[in-house]
């Protein structure tokens, strides 16, 4: 223990007491205890009332602790205890202690002071670590599981278990509690080398490793990709991937094990060339052994090979010229074709032998029409021939010959039938045919068929002006023709433009196009049907009528009522052809429509007054994501919008609905409304809720509803 003592002024002393209160010899750290105190020494005593500062430093630069005091009554003879508490410190070297006191002033005043000194603690004491454990012995219980067992040269709290493939890469897998001498690693794995080391851990720190035994191993996997390949009349074994411990290896010939403990690759020699060989392996380490393999492909040992077969042509007919044949080597060893021999004859003639020198399983030879045979034998890995094939039988014909008769160079119709001619040498019928129409380098559609057939009417619907080719060609059995292509110019006469009145019914609501055929001074095909279509906007077009009468009229519920309507009047005549006029239907009326039922042809006129509201709407979210301080905004793919429309009727108003034929537009059974008004605008809706009409008083009836706005029926 130490005291320092600092005498104030007015009689106090301010005194710092230090105490070493315990020491860690393995950690090397000392722990002190202290206080600094204010003591009256004698006297009456005085009152402070002012503030005084105390702080406790060791060393001088880093302070313990500190604090204030204001206010104290400090009389007969009294101790104040400005702060104790403890402080740990490492090493055994002195250590400088300091209390600082600053002056209470008020009635009275307690001297300021500073008390300092060197406080020296014991020596810790020298420590030493445990002694390293022996040798671990390792004993292999099974793939996953080994034991190790080591003898103890200290006394431990714990010990370490150190494992790794190699013995420069080792790592920490367990801990042995206790003062133990002996681990069970249930961790390992087959295919695998082991290295083990331990170190033990007491207080006074941890040991050296120690020693490392030699390699533990596991059962070896199995190799994969065994390969065969036969070499003369030896067969060369082999795996791609081996096991990386395994030091031998068993091999199976079908299932008969045909070599032991030996090295990949090896060679099997002089096996036997009456049966396949197929093989498997597996690896071995000592005592433990792999499971087998999977098999090889399948070798023979080289042999003459069989027949060859698939020979084409083979029946049928061939036609003249550079005739291809082609046949499928049949080896009996799985070794390739290396040459061939191909005879033929015509017409009961001389046998002509063809060689083909390499591995290719075809030849072409020119021949003349008539009966043909032929025949072919094929060599492989072995040095002779193998046997003849069975004589195939075909007949060498003249091409077919095949002229386009339609169209001709000008063709006058939107449809089109491919008619053409077919001509044989020896009069044999047509067997299948092929039609093309083109465009260039386009092939626009292809038809074709089989049997004696010369036409075919295309589906493709040609336009005006328009340049095309037609290509045929036809086939006797499998003897092509060459190809037969016309050019033609697509020239044929449109209806004249047709006639066309609109009008708007205000009404109804509605408007009416009425149609005829025109007049024309040029020559023109006659009308036979009409076609009308709606578009606001001059690009999308919507569909009112097709296939009207070339006289008819048209009443359209789906107009604009207050702005432009373009149609567009289509004439057709009896080949497709067409000639259309554009006209544009002004209307304005100062109403609103409702409209429904089937064409939306049940309306309803409201008058347009201050009470309709238009609202449009998407919905928009917000999302927070970590790491990023604002939030992200999202929007809808989707709109709401709808309307709004009250107003007043009057039973005896001829201008506007009555209130019972608004009820029953509301209860007709399409779902779906059209609402139009004066400011052109014009929605396709439900009515959202009900369609309510109450009366003010005599005579004067409030009605309201809501669209919803929805995709057109």
């Amino acid at each position: 223990m130490a005291v320092f003592n600092k005498t104030l002024s007015s009689g106090y002393t301010l005194r710092l007491t230090v105490v070493v209160q315990s020491q860690n010899a393995s950690a090397r750290t000392t722990t002190y205890s202290y206080s600094l105190q204010l003591i009256k020494n004698s006297g009456s005593g005085k009152w402070a009332s002012g503030t005084g500062y105390w702080s406790v430093r060791s060393p001088h630069s880093a302070v313990v602790s500190s604090g204030s005091i204001s206010g104290y009554d400090f009389r007969n003879y009294s101790t104040l205890t400005l702060k104790s508490g403890t402080v740990t410190f490492a090493g055994d070297a002195p250590r400088a202690w300091r209390g600082v006191f600053d002056d209470i002033a008020g009635y009275g005043e307690l001297g300021g002071g500073t008390v300092d000194g060197t406080l020296t603690p014991p020596k810790l004491p020298s420590i030493s670590p445990p002694a390293a454990p022996s040798t671990p012995t390792v004993t292999r219980n099974s793939d996953t599981q080994h034991s190790l067992n080591w003898s103890r040269n200290s006394t431990y709290t714990s010990v370490q278990v150190w494992r790794g493939t190699s013995t420069s890469n080792m790592t920490q897998i367990g801990t042995a509690s206790g003062n133990a001498f002996s681990y069970v690693d249930k961790t390992t794995k087959a295919n695998q080398r082991y290295y083990y080391k331990v170190r033990g851990v007491n207080a006074n720190g941890t040991s050296a490793f120690s020693g490392t035994p030699g390699a533990v191993y596991t059962t070896p996997a199995a190799p994969s990709g065994v390969s065969a390949v036969r070499s003369g009349t030896s067969i060369a074994v082999a795996a791609s991937t081996l096991p990386p411990y395994a030091t031998s290896y068993d091999i199976e010939d079908n299932g008969a094990v045909i070599a032991s403990s030996v090295q990949l690759p090896w060679t099997h020699t002089a096996p036997s060339n009456t049966v396949s060989h197929r093989y498997r392996v597996r690896a071995k380490l000592g005592n433990l052994v792999s499971g087998w393999s999977a098999y090889s492909a399948t070798v023979y040992v080289p042999a003459p090979p069989g027949a060859p077969t698939n020979l084409a042509p083979n029946g049928g007919f061939t036609g003249e010229g550079s005739v291809p044949f082609s046949w499928r080597h049949n080896s009996v060893d799985t070794s390739p074709q290396s040459a061939a021999e191909l005879r033929y004859r015509v017409a009961g003639g001389a046998w002509i032998t063809v060689t083909v020198a390499d591995g290719t399983e075809a030849a072409y030879l020119d021949v003349g029409p008539g009966s043909l045979e032929w025949q072919v034998r094929t060599k492989g890995g072995h040095a002779e021939f193998g046997a003849w094939s069975a004589v195939a039988v075909t007949q060498v014909i003249e091409l077919p010959q095949v002229t386009v008769v339609t169209p001709g160079e000008v063709h006058e119709r939107p449809t089109l039938t491919v008619v053409w001619e077919t001509v044989q040498a020896d009069s044999l019928a047509q067997s299948s045919w092929l039609v093309e129409l083109r465009s260039g380098e386009d092939v626009l559609e292809t038809r074709s068929g089989t049997g004696p057939t010369t036409q075919v009417a295309l589906r493709t619907r040609l336009p005006d002006g328009a340049t095309f080719q037609v290509a045929v060609q036809v086939a006797v059995g499998a003897v092509l023709s060459e190809w037969s292509v016309q050019e033609f110019l697509v020239e044929f006469l449109p209806p004249a433009l047709p006639s066309v009145m609109l009008g708007w019914d205000d009404e109804r609501g509605t408007g009416s196009i009425a149609v005829e055929p025109g007049e024309s001074e040029d020559v023109v095909e006659p009308t036979v049907s009409m076609q009308v279509e709606r578009s606001f906007d001059g690009e999308t077009w919507e569909l009112v009528v097709e296939g009207l009468e070339p006289v008819a009229q048209v009443t359209d519920a789906e107009c604009r009522s207050f702005g432009e309507t373009m149609y567009r009047v289509t004439a057709y005549t009896q080949f497709g052809a067409s000639a259309d006029v554009t006209e544009v239907l002004m209307a304005e009326s100062w109403a609103v429509w409702l409209g429904g039922g089937e064409g939306y042809m049940v309306t309803a006129r409201l008058p347009y007054d201050p009470e309709v509201s238009v609202s449009v709407a998407r919905a928009r979210t917000k999302h927070r994501f970590e790491g990023r301080p604002l939030a992200v905004a999202y929007s809808s793919p989707y709109v709401d919008r709808s309307v709004t429309h009250s107003g007043r009727l009057l039973d005896d108003d001829q201008d506007v609905v009555t209130r019972r034929a608004l009820q029953d537009l509301a209860l007709v059974a399409e779902p779906v409304h059209l609402y139009r008004d004066p400011t052109g605008e014009r929605m396709y809706g439900v009515l959202a809720g009900e369609l309510v009409v109450d009366r003010e008083f005599d005579g004067i009836w409030t009605y309201s509803f809501a669209v919803e706005e929805t995709e057109r029926a």
